[in-house]
């Protein structure tokens, strides 16, 4: 064990090195899953009508114009310990070229989603449109009467919480990550691996940036199947388009024998589960040796253990919990085989529930730990216990689910909107509540 690299949750931890070798995995070419057309709410059933008519117009152009923002080159998230590195041609410095107003277009899901999480009695009235007296005296000052227009700020303007912890605490300093991550040339970067138009909305990818994320997978026997491999590798490339805008890249995880994997890996390619920045990186891992798929099934309780305890729970007596954890679960089943104290029918709500305990004794909001689960395969019992856990009126906020229903309806319908919505939802369904609530009838 002494060449097992350490775990993100130590400071010392270090950023993924680069394996030299491919893989040799193939992307499939079937589009990547998405929603049902039927489960749209109405502002993105528009946008997706009206953004299908710009595509249609600027597709059949894209081929004869220069690449957009052709000197950020997409190399610089792929090897922490190199410097970035540009075509003779180009100056070293470009980021100037954002201003300010670009860079603030960001700021409005950005901030809802971020006062959602760190202030959620205060955005339960806003939703509501209840004004509790009580709420807007503690957040906009004592008043006889409060108008639209404070009402207004609590989508416009960063409230901070006197109950918990909050993570942001300014607009400045939302600002101030956006452009130490280059966030408007990010986005730019993800369209053209995307390849959709410029003019394609992506903002929200932006929220991102505000959380760390972890990915983990199940890989139980019943993952071995060939099928169910290809789209979840599938996912998780698709994933790491969108992840990228991060420099910090995301975290890796599997519920079986993880240390095991994550050492062995490291042995053979220096690759650590940390940091991962790049396509390839993601490739070489899965398609390691050392990453196999066997046993059962103990979804919660690896959870709790390979990623809960040590990246969280570890973390927050000392106030070190520096952002807040989205969780990214891609499983293709129900639990089965958990370990005491959770249960096969109930550990998921159990242990999302002994997280949400721990994060309000010492002070942190409830969203401080976010879960999005993605279905693989299409085991209806698997899909309705998934989404009795989205349902579930006590945590449901914290759970955002993607299902094998609306992976089949896009899969017979190669439409842009369709696929970068279900995209979207699947990196941020927890997170911004627009695509959180999308699949709700």
């Amino acid at each position: 064990m002494s060449n097992f690299p350490p775990p993100a949750y130590f400071s010392e931890a270090q950023g993924s090195a680069q394996g030299s070798s491919s893989s040799g995995y193939q992307r499939p070419a079937a589009p990547p899953p998405g929603h049902r057309e039927s489960s749209l709410p109405i502002s993105a059933e528009q946008e997706k009508g009206a953004l299908n008519e710009k595509y249609q117009q600027q597709s059949s152009q894209q081929s004869a114009q220069p690449p957009l923002q052709q000197n950020l080159l997409p190399q610089h998230q792929q090897n922490a310990k190199q410097p970035f590195q540009r075509n003779a041609q180009q100056p070293h410095h470009v980021q100037p070229q954002y201003s300010d107003h670009d860079y603030e277009n960001l700021l409005p899901s950005i901030i809802q989603s971020l006062n959602r999480l760190q202030n959620p009695e205060l955005w339960k009235d806003y939703v509501k449109f209840t004004r509790k007296m009580s709420s807007f005296r503690k957040m906009l000052g004592s008043k006889a009467t409060y108008t639209d227009q404070d009402f207004a700020q609590i989508s416009t303007m960063l409230i901070p919480s006197r109950k918990s912890h909050s993570f942001y605490t300014s607009r400045e300093q939302v600002l101030q990550v956006l452009r130490e991550n280059n966030a408007v040339g990010k986005l730019q970067e993800i369209k053209q691996t995307l390849q959709i138009p410029s003019s394609f909305p992506m903002e929200e990818v932006a929220e991102l940036l505000f959380f760390d994320v972890v990915l983990y997978v199940d890989n139980s026997g019943s993952m071995a199947d060939i099928k169910r491999q290809t789209e979840f590798k599938t996912l998780m490339l698709d994933l790491m388009k969108t992840v990228s805008i991060k420099d910090d890249g995301f975290s890796l995880r599997f519920m079986n024998k993880n240390d095991q994997i994550q050492q062995g890996v490291y042995q053979d390619l220096g690759l650590s589960f940390d940091n991962i920045r790049s396509e390839q990186t993601l490739k070489d891992i899965l398609n390691s040796p050392h990453v196999g798929y066997f046993g059962v099934t103990p979804l919660a309780s690896q959870l709790h253990q390979n990623v809960i305890k040590p990246m969280v729970l570890s973390k927050i007596p000392a106030r070190g919990l520096a952002k807040p954890v989205m969780v990214v679960v891609l499983t293709d089943g129900m639990p089965y085989g958990e370990l005491p104290p959770f249960s096969d029918r109930d550990g998921i709500a159990q242990m999302v529930k002994q997280t949400r305990r721990e994060l309000l004794k010492y002070g942190y909001p409830a969203g401080a730990v976010l879960y999005q689960f993605a279905q693989v395969g299409d085991d209806k019992p698997a899909a309705d216990y998934l989404n009795g856990l989205d349902d579930d009126r006590d945590i449901g906020d914290l759970i955002d689910v993607t299902n094998v229903y609306a992976k089949e309806k896009l899969q017979m319908n190669n439409d842009v909107a369709d696929r970068m919505f279900y995209l979207k939802k699947l990196v941020l369904g927890p997170i911004d509540e627009q695509f959180d609530k999308a699949d709700e009838r």
